[in-house]
């Protein structure tokens, strides 16, 4: 039986050290994805269940690769519908589309970092809107929060 010598096990050793990376960059993709996860099923839980648009365990299917592409244009037309729909039931409509239209602008400048030699332009701008939209989920659960103790304001409903 021959023994390997240290040449040949020095070879594979770059394939291990980029399986690795590749490993530890996967880790953290999947750490923000589940932090921004649940950051929005966060805000979604504040809403009544009868004015959501979608359930807080989808907002999950954001963490699979590739299909979060897709996923974003669901989520984030979605989350601010709900919100629309439980500010408009105790009567108030200040708060415009709720982050829809950032939302749908966030989703479309996520596809451009699919395009090759560009993809770091739209990453950045994209990362800042998702920021921005976190922000203002979060500024609406408060609100909601505020809404829910203050008795209604539109005594039809």
């Amino acid at each position: 039986m021959q023994q390997p010598n240290l040449s040949s096990l020095l070879q594979g050793l770059p394939v291990v050290f980029a399986v690795g990376i590749g490993f530890g960059l996967f880790l953290l993709y999947m750490a923000i994805k589940g932090a921004i996860s649940f950051t929005i099923i966060g805000a979604l839980k504040r809403v009544p269940a009868e004015h959501r648009k979608i359930e807080p365990a989808m907002v999950w299917l954001l963490m699979v690769p590739c299909f979060c592409y897709v996923w974003n244009f669901y989520v984030f037309r979605r989350v601010p519908a709900s919100f629309q729909s439980a500010f408009a039931a105790r009567g108030r409509t200040e708060f415009g589309d709720c982050g829809a239209s950032l939302g749908l602008a966030y989703a479309i400048v996520e596809l451009g970092f699919l395009v090759p030699w560009i993809g770091l332009i739209p990453w950045v701008a994209a990362w800042v809107m998702l920021i921005l939209l976190l922000v203002r989920f979060h500024d609406y659960k408060e609100k909601l929060i505020q809404a829910q103790e203050a008795p209604l304001q539109n005594p039809n409903l």
